[in-house]
């Protein structure tokens, strides 16, 4: 069994890695695939990519614990993985509409519906999984494996502008259908479903969304706007700090590529942390490093200054959705594998919100990047209001 949970960690891990990585390919590129030279995509254009995206994630989380529990997890697993490969393929057609907005545009638009349908599959799938396989230790579980998903989505600014400079994007997608291809063939020597999942047949979405105890909906509403807030850095740091902090494409890469890094040591940290520390106090305190941290980027000049901040911003963002996750399993272990699930449903809606509204209000000239930044330092606190309520009770967290 021992060996068995090591080679499920691995794929896994694995996989969290490739889905980081994709998930943060868009806004790692978004300098790039807004340019003349490739799609010359306007703010509205490109903010509705994440759109679609949003919308479909939102689908396929809601459905994937009733499809799970109609066509058995293996099934539902490899759907979702090979939405993750079908969406680097159809990125390869970019190459063949180079410079034409019109049918590039269609083609992103395609190729992020595809990846909301994967996304909403596989990272529900994954939540679930590694909670079955580490049912004593699901906080650690879940962020460890939030931890390589992190790695993945922190090297990817890094790669992706090391391939823009060489003039060769289309490298970055050579490295991940590479990926794709030798975990799919390293899974299907692994026992990833040897571990059976206890939960009940639940009867549908609305049946069992409106059946849960009032506190678990509440952790969705926490996570829903924790996904505002995080979209707002993963998908708008490059043209806030290029266009609003005047700093370059290649410093502000690096900014980027500080806060996925950083999230993924805090949460290296944080799992290490709570051999001795509740994870319902690091789960307090991590809103308020979040508005401190947002607070500092609006005052700040300088690539080397703001280098800083974001790693501040990764430290305080690290292990908050595996710990939001995690502290809802253990604490309602009957509605677990819905709330792997719905989890991913809230965290979309979020991310929609957080990626379409400033790229919206932006190009109707209401509101700025600069705005958005300092609300979201407001919204941080909310947040913290909201996490001190949602863990207040007397629950076994």
């Amino acid at each position: 069994m021992s060996f068995n949970r090591l080679s499920v960690s691995v794929i896994l891990g694995l996989t969290g890695f490739l889905q980081g990585a994709c998930l943060i390919l868009m806004g790692a590129s978004s300098l790039t695939l807004k340019s003349s030279d490739w799609s010359a995509l306007r703010d509205d254009q490109y903010g509705s990519l994440f759109v679609v995206m949003v919308i479909f994630a939102i689908i396929s989380s809601v459905l994937t614990q009733t499809w799970v529990e109609r066509f058995g997890r293996a099934r539902v697993y490899c759907v979702g993985y090979l939405a993750f490969f079908l969406y680097v393929c159809t990125l390869y057609g970019l190459l063949l509409t180079r410079g034409a907005q019109g049918p590039s545009y269609i083609l992103l638009i395609l190729a992020n519906l595809i990846l909301g349908l994967g996304f909403g599959i596989l990272c529900a799938m994954l939540n679930a999984l590694i909670v079955d396989w580490y049912p004593q230790h699901p906080n650690m579980a879940m962020t460890g494996l939030h931890s390589c998903f992190g790695i993945g989505a922190g090297l990817t600014p890094l790669v992706v502008s090391r391939y823009v400079l060489l003039e060769n994007w289309s490298g970055v997608l050579h490295l991940l259908l590479a990926g794709f291809l030798l975990v799919g063939i390293l899974s299907l020597k692994v026992p990833l479903f040897a571990v059976s999942s206890n939960n009940q047949r639940s009867g549908g979405f609305l049946k069992s969304f409106f059946a849960m105890e009032k506190q678990a909906r509440f952790f969705l509403l926490v996570i829903l706007l924790y996904g505002c807030i995080e979209a707002l850095v993963g998908n708008w740091t490059l043209s806030y700090l290029n266009d609003v902090k005047g700093v370059s494409l290649e410093s502000a890469s690096t900014a980027l590529a500080l806060f996925w890094s950083l999230l993924t040591v805090g949460r290296i940290l944080a799992s290490i942390a709570m051999i001795w520390v509740q994870p319902k106090m690091i789960y307090r305190m991590l809103p308020l490093c979040m508005a401190a941290s947002f607070f500092a980027l609006v005052q700040v000049e300088g690539a080397r200054q703001i280098g800083w901040v974001y790693v501040a911003l990764g430290l305080s963002f690290s292990s908050f959705f595996p710990l939001s996750v995690g502290i809802a399993a253990q604490a309602f272990p009957r509605w677990q594998a819905w709330l792997s699930s719905l989890s991913v449903t809230a965290l979309m809606i979020g991310v929609g919100l957080g990626s379409f509204m400033p790229g919206w209000l932006r190009q109707q000239g209401w509101l700025g990047l600069t705005e958005h930044y300092q609300a979201a330092v407001g919204g941080a606190l909310v947040l913290g209001v909201l996490v001190f309520l949602v863990t207040r009770e007397n629950k076994p967290i």
